[in-house]
């Protein structure tokens, strides 16, 4: 739950109509509409700033393409009343413009995150594949009478404590010789465990190149809001920090490789007693 906690907390922060950065991105463009809607005849003014509320409020995942959809919009009123220029246009733009960029660089770390945890994910699966195989190797290649086809129903927990324990072990050894294991046996075993190994620290690097940018990428925002604001974005870095260090300590993937890792030391501790 706790790598959750941050990932939902890191995605919170990429919705315009929120504070956490500093300054509402909302209410940034609204206020730099003002000046240009004191200025129209027929248009609604109230309802303008509705309909760009509402375009908001359906961006909360994002902000690449709310920049372009708001441009046209207030380039379309421009269109319609005369009174508004080109440089009220430039103006409006050139000041909303710089507080979407906290937002879209957030945008971009938040896929690049997304893209990175998930091509782990793969790589996990690959491992936790080749680890239950290596595993029914070894429990075929010491129990012969056993089915592989059975052997797959049970889970990998099983077959160690069923077939692969130390005090089975001992019992086959006292009855018949153990068989002879392939010699590259027990560096199979060790060149799983380094890989589940460089895993983990590839994940904890995501997380911390991630957690790096988003902390710059706050403290930016930070810097453009004025005042009382900058209480908001500390409270976010303070927020982030403890989330990010929770989940350094406990998360769901981390026991899984942990588990793994215990897996395969098991493994290797049975290889090894086995003759070559």
């Amino acid at each position: 739950m706790s790598r959750d906690n941050y990932r939902n907390r890191v995605n919170a922060l990429n919705n315009p109509t929120s504070s956490d950065l500093g300054y509402s991105l909302e209410g940034e463009i609204q206020g730099g509409l003002q000046p240009i809607l004191a200025k129209t005849k027929s248009v609604n003014a109230n309802r303008f700033t509705n309909v760009v509320g509402a375009l908001l409020q359906g961006q909360k995942t994002g902000s690449l393409s709310l920049m372009p959809a708001l441009a046209a919009l207030v380039g379309n009123l421009a269109v319609q009343e005369k009174r508004v220029t080109r440089e009220d246009l430039d103006s409006f733009l050139q000041r909303t413009g710089r507080y979407f960029a906290p937002y879209e660089k957030l945008q971009q770390s938040n896929e690049r995150f997304e893209q990175q945890l998930t091509r782990l994910t793969a790589r996990l699966s690959e491992l936790q594949f080749d680890i239950r195989e290596y595993t029914l190797d070894m429990v075929m290649l010491l129990h012969p009478d056993e089915t592989r086809s059975l052997l797959r129903q049970k889970t990998i927990e099983e077959l160690l404590l069923q077939y692969l324990d130390v005090s089975i072990l001992e019992r086959i050894d006292s009855t018949r010789s153990l068989p002879l294991y392939p010699a590259d046996g027990v560096k199979g075993a060790k060149d799983l465990c380094n890989d589940v190994h460089k895993l983990f620290r590839d994940y904890q690097k995501v997380y911390q190149d991630n957690y790096n940018e988003i902390r710059v990428i706050v403290q930016s925002g930070r810097s453009l809001g004025g005042g009382s604001n900058t209480v908001t974005a500390d409270a976010t870095l303070r927020e982030l920090e403890t989330l990010y260090n929770e989940s350094a300590r406990a998360d769901v993937l981390n026991l899984r490789l942990s588990t793994l890792a215990g897996r395969l030391h098991a493994l290797v501790q049975s290889t090894q007693a086995l003759p070559r």
